[in-house]
């Protein structure tokens, strides 16, 4: 199943997106503006937008 989470890479949100691939789904962040907060999500296959 095809996922856009948004909030992804909060600390919920990040940890939610994680199992969500691991579970084999296709999940895409969406998140602010701010920089550096893509290093929350630690998985290979999700991407931010």
């Amino acid at each position: 199943m095809n996922i856009l989470l948004t909030g992804g890479t909060g600390y919920i949100g990040s940890h939610a997106a994680v199992v969500l691939a691991q579970a084999g789904h296709t999940v895409v962040t969406g998140h602010s503006a701010y920089p550096g907060v893509q290093h929350r999500v630690r998985h290979p296959k999700v991407p931010a937008v």
